[in-house]
């Protein structure tokens, strides 16, 4: 790990970048923001790799007393909410000198680096330890020195809200939103034939004559 006096210059180089006179806070992460894998050694866009998604940056380095203190609250809200992106931006330390603070301190969330610390002084961030939020457009949403109760709110409703980069949901057109005219109905299926009516009666004249009755037998002759 990086003796002594190394560490206390790289102490006294972000009390410095405190004293001066702060920038103003960003608004949001600047595209061409970067900062550095400590893996590859690789320059990382933070803005581009991290779009649609909501990020908690935890800024913190190796001296820094407070961040032992924080970096727990910080591990635990990383286990609360996988669906956000926690990075532990390490200030100034060498890539060496950061992974073994980031496991003495227990950070077991992803790390990179920010050498000279002009991510840092982008931000317009004040000092360590500092909590960023980002959301899923890259608009800083909240800033603290500690996880607190806001800081968990804010986090839960940007996860809660979609991204304002996402496709628009169509709205239907007027005509689009009439109702669709239900198919015309079938033509009626012709109508069954009605049963033959019984044979009207025949008229009068066409009804079989009754027999007339036999005549009564004459009387016999006396």
């Amino acid at each position: 790990m990086r003796s002594a006096p190394g560490r206390t210059a790289v102490a006294a180089l972000v009390l410095a970048a405190c004293g001066a006179a702060p920038r103003p806070a960003a608004s949001r992460i600047e595209s061409s923001a970067t900062l550095t894998d400590p893996a590859s050694s690789a320059p990382v866009a933070i803005a581009d790799k991290y779009r649609g998604k909501v990020v908690v940056l935890d800024f913190w380095a190796s001296w820094c007393a407070q961040c032992r203190e924080t970096v727990p609250q910080v591990v635990r809200l990383a286990a609360a909410f996988p669906d956000a992106v926690v990075l532990g931006v390490n200030e100034g330390d060498l890539p060496d000198d950061a992974r073994s603070a980031a496991q003495a301190f227990g950070i077991t969330y992803p790390i990179a680096l920010d050498r000279d610390l002009t991510f840092f002084d982008r931000l317009g961030t004040t000092g360590l330890p500092t909590l960023v939020v980002v959301d899923r457009d890259g608009s800083i949403a909240h800033r603290a020195k500690h996880v607190d109760e806001e800081t968990l709110a804010t986090i839960r409703r940007l996860l809660a809200a979609p991204s304002a980069s996402a496709p628009a949901t169509p709205v239907p057109s007027a005509t689009s939103a009439s109702p669709t005219p239900s198919p015309a109905s079938p033509s009626p299926s012709p109508a069954s034939p009605s049963p033959s009516p019984s044979p009207a009666s025949p008229p009068p004249s066409q009804r079989p004559a009754r027999p007339p009755p036999s005549p009564s037998p004459a009387p016999p002759p006396p």
